[in-house]
């Protein structure tokens, strides 16, 4: 099986770097060939790291958001399975086991509900237990995976072109006339992790998370769990990652 992920990146390149790494690192132990599409600026440095991760690359404007993603995932039209997660998440391995797991059982699309938000500058961990009101029981954009049949029938375009917010929804907005099957997991239930990271650039900082995220505890000894998940050499790695 080919699992694509597709991102969309834009500066952050340490931590951009890491991104890729987690990837790689994890995919031996998932089963599932790996195969990584990356929109980004036409700049050299940038390509240079996608393709030392063996990763395809396309360069696009970084605006509109919604035209720059579907951009990657239009290099990916190879893949039995698509999964979207942003230049600054770490997906750990039991996470994408779970969700892949949930897609052979035959449904089109899994996701996760809930993620975490770490501050890399305050070393703070937070765990938001996902959507409310209108929106509960949707799942997040950052590893989502979807089967070929419904990008198919999206034709691979499953971001509205014009967006640069609310990408998420749109894509919902364009799988709702679908007739398929779906599968909503948490982090908490499967004992997974998905961490965005947030340094001081963001499309959403962490004063803004704070402020209107609606849920939303700290978590402690937030190195111990990511140790756990993702091991003590990207534990280490993540802290010397710029702020």
């Amino acid at each position: 099986m080919k699992l694509g992920f597709h991102i969309a990146h834009w500066r952050r390149l340490d931590l951009f770097d890491l991104v890729l790494r987690n990837l790689r690192t994890i995919e031996g132990s998932i089963g599932a060939e790996f195969v990584i599409a990356v929109a980004g600026p036409d700049l050299k440095e940038d390509r240079r790291r996608v393709e030392q991760w063996r990763a395809r690359y396309v360069a696009t404007p970084n605006s509109p958001l919604g035209a720059k993603c579907n951009r990657a995932v239009q290099l990916l039209q190879d893949c039995d399975v698509l999964c979207g997660i942003g230049s600054d998440d770490l997906l750990c391995a039991r996470s994408v086991a779970a969700l892949l797991s949930s897609l052979s059982s035959g449904c089109d699309m899994a996701g996760l509900l809930d993620l975490y938000m770490y501050d890399l500058a305050k070393r703070d961990l937070i765990y938001w237990p996902g959507y409310q009101g209108v929106r509960a029981g949707e799942t997040v954009g950052p590893g989502r995976m979807v089967s070929r049949r419904l990008m198919e029938a999206m034709g691979w375009q499953p971001f509205a072109e014009e967006l640069d917010q609310n990408l998420d929804r749109s894509m919902f907005e364009k799988l709702q006339p679908l007739d398929f099957e779906r599968v909503a997991l948490r982090c908490k239930g499967i004992d997974g992790m998905l961490v965005d990271v947030k340094t001081r650039v963001n499309i959403n900082p962490m004063p803004h998370i704070r402020k209107h995220a609606k849920g939303c505890r700290a978590v402690g000894y937030p190195d111990k769990l990511f140790t756990k998940h993702f091991g003590a050499d990207m534990v280490d790695n993540l802290h010397e990652v710029t702020p």
